[in-house]
């Protein structure tokens, strides 16, 4: 039974992973991630046989969220950049259920290749990290 459900977790995963959708859950609290705050920190010490070990909580806020005044620079610069072809991006309203607001702009590190590819921000997320 377990060899089962392994075997179907990392079918799960190699699948996830394949189409760019695979989160490990880890978020590496660099300046890139967004906007992060210290919230509160508490100390705990450990009695060992060296000595005290300090061991530091800490709790953050991470706000991902794109500004609007961000989102139309963005925009904007898009738009300098390809006047000829600027149909296919902007800022679109999801069809689905869920009204997803969202800002496609064209992703300048693919401008060779065939298909056309796509940074995706979300107002409450940002930049996605998967393209489309």
């Amino acid at each position: 039974m377990f060899k089962y459900f392994s075997d179907t977790m990392e079918a799960v995963i190699k699948d996830a992973k394949r189409t760019g959708r695979y989160d490990s859950g880890i978020i590496d609290l660099s300046s890139d991630v967004g906007n992060v705050q210290r919230i509160d920190g508490t100390d705990y010490f450990l009695k060992s046989s060296s000595g005290a070990i300090k061991i530091q909580l800490h709790k953050v806020s991470i706000d991902r969220g794109l500004a609007w005044d961000q989102a139309l620079t963005s925009y904007n610069k898009s738009i300098s950049e390809y006047m000829n072809d600027t149909k296919d991006f902007g800022f679109f309203i999801s069809t689905a259920n869920k009204k997803d607001v969202f800002l496609a702009i064209p992703d300048s590190t693919n401008r060779n290749t065939f298909k056309k590819i796509f940074r995706i921000y979300k107002p409450n997320s940002g930049l996605l990290p998967k393209t489309e």
